[in-house]
């Protein structure tokens, strides 16, 4: 694992439009500080076990990309870096242990690429939803050829990840649930 990363809120849960049944680990807000910069974490969601940020230190090495809190060690980032290299995930780029300065509490955090959520890129009248579908549908196959079978395949599971072609962008697994890559089962 990479050296551990220090969490300390920014901003209260105070926002009554984010409807989820669980709080958000941490807040909407948090400053982050890794490899000596000092990034804000802007609250992008959350799902059952990890609470995802966009982190902003322009010119910093990870400005722009996602931060991943989980209360507890999650197998994500393993079966990430392996299914990374089959174009099925994003990358993992960092991962480690966070601390919260003001508990004392430990997350299992890391950081990855960052994409534009399948359901929300659907929400925009231009997309192409049945091509999103196909795509998607393409990458739980694949995800499934190398082994990874997904529990959740929901919109909000896949992610966008833009490429330098502005027309053909790759349609990636965002959240790999609870299972691992089951190399036996392909």
């Amino acid at each position: 694992m990479d050296p551990n990363i220090r969490l300390q809120k920014s901003c209260p849960w105070t926002d009554p439009k984010l409807k989820h049944s669980r709080q958000p680990d941490i807040g909407i807000g948090i400053r982050a500080s890794i490899l000596g910069s000092e990034y804000y974490g802007e609250y992008e969601g959350h799902g059952q076990s990890k609470t995802a940020f966009e982190l902003h230190c322009p010119g910093a090495k990870f400005h722009g990309k996602m931060l991943k809190v989980a209360k507890k060690y999650d197998m994500e980032p393993a079966v990430f870096m392996e299914a990374s290299t089959n174009g099925l995930t994003t990358s993992i780029l960092y991962n480690c242990y966070g601390i919260d300065v003001d508990t004392g509490r430990i997350y299992h955090c890391w950081i990855t690429d960052r994409t534009i959520p399948l359901d929300k890129f659907c929400q925009n009248q231009e997309s192409d939803k049945s091509r999103c579908s196909l795509a998607t549908f393409c990458c739980i196959l694949r995800a499934a050829m190398h082994g990874l079978y997904l529990s959740d395949c929901h919109f909000y599971n896949f992610g966008i990840l833009l490429t330098e072609n502005a027309t053909e962008h790759l349609v990636v697994i965002i959240d790999a649930g609870s299972r691992g890559i089951l190399r036996d089962e392909r």
